[in-house]
């Protein structure tokens, strides 16, 4: 048995509709379909139906970092992010060893180009 939660919003929407327009519908049902659609699309234009923060902002991030997004995209993202107040949207909220240890291994890596090793020295430098 499914629950109020686990239904697809756009399935219980199609549902009231149908009620509103079957003529064999009592005008009390009628009336309650109409109300309980109201809210329904009422939460689905506002945005209030229920996300996982943590996937809306992973999400973002992931906008953030790909090649394909445009500047602007990439723009409306971080701007996002920060409304949210998401950690990780600065450089001030990570963790200055796993900073550090990711310039050391940078450093260290025979794949990294002298010109980043020297990038990353510096940044080392600046902790």
């Amino acid at each position: 048995m499914s629950t109020e939660a686990s239904k697809d919003p756009s399935h219980v929407i199609g549902g009231y509709k149908s009620t509103l327009s079957n003529p064999q519908t009592s005008e009390k049902a009628k009336d309650q379909a109409e109300a309980m659609l109201e809210k329904l699309e009422g939460d689905q234009a506002t945005g209030t139906e229920s996300k996982d923060s943590s996937h809306v902002v992973g999400g973002l991030k992931s906008a953030i970092t790909n090649p394909n997004n445009s500047l602007e995209a990439k723009g409306n993202a971080i701007e996002k992010l920060q409304d949210m107040g998401a950690e990780g949207t600065e450089a001030e909220s990570k963790n200055p060893g796993n900073v550090a240890g990711g310039l050391k291994a940078a450093i260290n890596n025979p794949n990294v180009s002298d010109g980043a090793k020297e990038n990353a020295k510096e940044k080392l430098d600046t902790l």
